[in-house]
């Protein structure tokens, strides 16, 4: 497929179930897709998690929510390099990622607090 550098990129976004998301990471592999982030932002309900595609200039993002104490899998075993982002992710937002292929198990940052930014989130909506 011959792209246009003047084309302006493409940009979808998914709204998935956790079940979806190892399905759905092996389909844009297999399409050529590469991963190009991972992002966590608190929710009212836990965390909401974006996950970030790229082939050329068109973009997908996969998005779920993470309900507080509810598990995720790792993609890590279709993306090997997201071991980065989600140790930080489980380090500074407390989401329990399993099956990371290489787990810090807690100890990605030297952080002062324990998941420091699920506490900010805990805060902010005990306070409302």
């Amino acid at each position: 497929m011959k792209v246009n550098r003047e084309t302006i990129e493409t940009q979808e976004m998914r709204h998935i179930e956790k079940p979806l998301l190892l399905e759905q990471c092996a389909k844009l592999y297999a399409e050529g897709m590469r991963l190009v982030q991972i992002l966590a932002v608190n929710s009212p309900d836990g965390v909401e998690m974006s996950y970030t595609f790229s082939k050329e200039f068109a973009m997908v993002n996969l998005r779920l929510n993470v309900i507080a104490g509810e598990s995720l899998p790792s993609i890590t075993s279709v993306w090997k390099g997201a071991f980065l982002y989600e140790n930080e992710i489980k380090d500074l937002f407390g989401v329990n990622i399993e099956n990371i292929s290489v787990d810090y198990r807690g100890n990605f940052y030297n952080v002062a607090k324990k998941h420091p930014f699920a506490a900010a989130a805990r805060a902010k909506s005990e306070d409302r």
